[in-house]
């Protein structure tokens, strides 16, 4: 079980990246029961959007797996609930 966040922000919209960032964090924290072992971050689109991931390690307990997964050239991003 692991939790999914995500802000996207509409062009029209003015929030300061501080606000971004305090905003999921406040959305990962309602999460932590989904995924205790581990949290991250990603910003996408020009800063315009940040997804977070919580994660439970029980079948693969690596850090390995912690989420979001990058491209090598750190140009796709990618959050999901499940396994490979």
């Amino acid at each position: 079980m692991c939790g999914i966040a995500g802000i996207i922000l509409d062009d029209n919209v003015s929030m300061s990246r501080i606000n971004i960032d305090r905003c999921l964090s406040a959305m990962l924290f309602m999460l932590r029961s989904r995924g205790p072992e581990a949290s991250k971050t990603h910003r996408i689109m020009n800063g315009r959007g940040i997804l977070g991931h919580t994660r439970l390690r029980v079948s693969d307990p690596s850090s390995e797996a912690d989420q979001p997964f990058l491209t090598k050239a750190e140009k796709g991003v990618l959050v999901f609930n499940g396994e490979i």
